[in-house]
């Protein structure tokens, strides 16, 4: 991105301009939602998100502090608009979106986390209600700690 600004690459009305060519250049969209382009640097191609150059152009080496990310102020990932963009902590940028979109976020998330399906989980309770100890629970389905077992156990726990 910074190569892309020192370059002349600048953005205007959700385009990208660079300095030699008067029209705006092809943009791509991400898998994850977000428009880029590429740019030559040698032999490499580099991938340059619209999002993070408009920061750049707005907060210039502030976007570089840590723990610093480009926000979307309206959730939109296509509005690369000056006034759209801004930038924040993590926290920030999820507190950008709406609580229900939140929560979809933390469910979808969290089903990438769980090591164990419902019925896995069902099978430990079960072997538990018949007199398994959480050593030996722990050993059966590699568990390591007593606290997930634990959790296991006495929450809701449903992938």
């Amino acid at each position: 991105m910074l190569q892309a600004y020192k370059k002349g690459y600048r953005v205007k009305d959700n385009a990208v301009y660079g300095i030699i060519k008067k029209q705006p250049l092809k943009l791509s969209c991400s898998q994850s939602g977000y428009l880029f382009f590429n740019i030559k640097l040698g032999s490499r191609t580099l991938k340059v998100f619209l999002h993070r150059l408009v920061a750049y152009e707005k907060y210039q080496d502030k976007l570089f502090e840590p723990g610093i990310l480009v926000r979307h102020l309206n959730g939109n990932s296509k509005d690369n608009s000056f006034e759209n963009i801004s930038i924040g902590t993590q926290t920030e940028n999820m507190l950008d979106r709406s609580p229900e979109e939140r929560l979809n976020h933390a469910i979808k998330a969290s089903s990438f986390k769980r090591k164990f399906t419902n019925e896995k989980v069902s099978q430990i309770k079960l072997d538990h209600a018949n007199g398994l100890g959480y050593k030996a629970l722990m050993e059966k389905y590699c568990i390591t700690s007593k606290g997930t077992l634990h959790y296991i156990l006495t929450r809701e726990y449903v992938t």
